[in-house]
């Protein structure tokens, strides 16, 4: 056991997951990375293969509104998270890597 701290690997040995700290500032976008974590095939990086998603779909998915999700997307995004890619009908998301601490 890994004194009650939470990893997961998507791309190598990198830790993704937040530090206590960081639970705090996410919030409830905590479980949208989770999500994005769980439509992410190991070792990409893309959600999905990359394909456009929309927010309407996250939304159903976390059971939220629609501009929820849109929020909480730009929370993950400016915390470092994840990268969106605008495709005009959705988002193209791509989880960054984050280092060891």
């Amino acid at each position: 056991m890994n004194s009650g701290q939470f990893t997961a690997e998507v791309a190598g040995p990198e830790r993704f997951m937040p530090l206590p700290g960081e639970r705090k500032s996410l919030g409830r976008s905590i479980w949208l990375l989770l999500l994005l974590l769980r439509w992410t095939t190991a070792p990409h990086r893309d959600v999905r293969s990359g394909e456009s998603i929309r927010a309407q779909e996250i939304a159903a998915a976390l059971g939220v509104g629609e501009r929820q999700a849109r929020r909480e997307l730009q929370r993950l995004r400016r915390a470092g998270y994840v990268e969106l890619q605008n495709t005009g009908r959705g988002f193209r998301i791509r989880l960054l890597q984050r280092l060891p601490r």
